[in-house]
């Protein structure tokens, strides 16, 4: 999946953005550089929120250059770590009646909304009928609930550069109303953060692992965990309350060039 994948006039957005940052992004990075700055975001635990605004301006001057790092893979054959600056795959954990879960991507409706794709079955994978979108994690310089907060950034596509975000949709539904997510361009001031759990096995998933991905307001108010409530694929992507145990509660963070 490379660099190519983001639209040009979605580098033409970034770059606005970096030439109208209040933060001071000085030219001439090289990608070497730019490396050696993000990779030290990760490595020194940082516990001031502001500087993870920083690390948001150097992701986009690398996306904007087009920095092969920004797209390494590592093991190509299973996991991605989403905590060691690599993008990822979000795969659902695959359920007992399947080998594959269903990775998520962003589509757009009025507003762009996470979804599940509606991928084939075991046996017939087609990479084409695979849609999906890569994901980055900035850390946010917090702890919440006694595990690291991030934010989770679009990689790729007509959203680059934006965050995932919980938005409530009083009409959804017959007007039950449920938080799904979408991706906006990202303000620290009111961007949602999210935390990763370690591996658990879901009780209908076979004993299949994956992480559970918790969603939390700007000022650390826990929203729940994402979870895609109606089934496999082809659903819309939601922050739940209440932690289920099932697998469509569970994912797995997977290289971009991953398949089954």
């Amino acid at each position: 999946m490379p660099h190519v994948t983001i639209p040009a006039d979605r580098i033409a957005v970034l770059q606005s953005i970096v030439d109208s940052s209040p933060h001071a992004v000085r030219g001439g990075w090289s990608c070497d550089d730019l490396q050696a700055e993000l990779d030290s975001y990760f490595g020194s635990a940082f516990d001031d929120p502001s500087e993870g605004i920083g690390y948001f301006f150097l992701f986009l001057v690398a996306l904007i250059k087009g920095c092969d790092f920004v797209w390494e893979e590592g093991d190509p054959r299973y996991w991605a770590d989403p905590f060691k600056q690599k993008p990822f795959l979000i795969e659902m954990c695959p359920p007992r009646w399947d080998a594959r879960g269903s990775r998520l991507k962003m589509y757009d409706s009025d507003i762009s909304v996470l979804m599940s794709n509606n991928i084939n079955r075991a046996g017939d994978y087609d990479p084409s009928q695979d849609p999906r979108n890569a994901f980055h994690l900035a850390p946010a310089g917090r702890r919440l609930e006694g595990r690291d907060a991030y934010y989770i950034f679009v990689q790729d596509g007509p959203h680059a550069g934006k965050s995932l975000s919980g938005y409530w949709n009083a009409g959804a539904e017959g007007g039950e109303g449920r938080r799904y997510i979408h991706a906006l361009e990202h303000d620290p001031a009111t961007a949602d953060l999210w935390t990763f759990s370690d591996y658990m096995s879901g009780h209908d998933s076979g004993g299949t692992e994956g992480r559970a991905i918790d969603n939390y307001t700007v000022d650390g108010t826990h929203q729940g965990r994402m979870d895609v409530t109606d089934g496999k694929g082809g659903q819309y992507v939601q922050v739940w309350p209440e932690w289920n145990g099932y697998y469509n509660q569970l994912f797995q963070p997977r290289p971009l060039g991953y398949q089954y």
